[in-house]
């Protein structure tokens, strides 16, 4: 529960089923074990590895682990793969409670490359945010 609301959850099996099946994942959890974060940008070369978010994953290595069930936990939250991502914030945001918030609900469990990012660009395409935040046009200048 966050700011009294209370988030659905996403069952843990179906994280371990996404996070088994993105490949840039599988990779920041086999470098992760072996410690070998050298030559990132043969990474992506045919293996459908996304080498921009295994850069993001090699910055914060130091405080990221893999659990035994082959999830990637860093600080107590979970890293969410590619798939799951949008899901992830749509119910965070379910009660359009803004991007503060909504960021906050999500750092508080999770954690994935461009969580920031995509959470504002979620929100600003979200009608009903639009509409309630709305502000006035500011008045039109006057000739005095």
């Amino acid at each position: 529960m966050v700011d009294g609301v209370r988030i659905p959850a996403i069952p843990l099996d179906v994280i371990v089923e996404a996070m088994a099946e993105d490949l840039t994942l599988q990779d920041v959890i086999h470098r992760l074990q072996t410690d070998r974060w050298r030559h990132l940008e043969e990474a992506g070369t045919g293996r459908g590895v996304d080498v921009k978010e295994l850069t993001s994953f090699q910055h914060v290595k130091d405080e990221l682990s893999v659990a035994d069930c082959g999830l990637i936990i860093g600080d107590k939250r979970i890293v969410i793969p590619r798939a799951l991502r949008q899901g992830i914030i749509n119910l965070a945001h379910e009660g359009h409670r803004g991007v503060v918030a909504t960021k906050r609900a999500l750092r508080e469990r999770v954690w994935f490359p461009t969580l920031d990012s995509l959470v504002e660009s979620t929100l600003r395409v979200c009608v009903q945010c639009q509409v309630v935040g709305q502000e006035e046009s500011p008045p039109l200048m006057q000739m005095s």
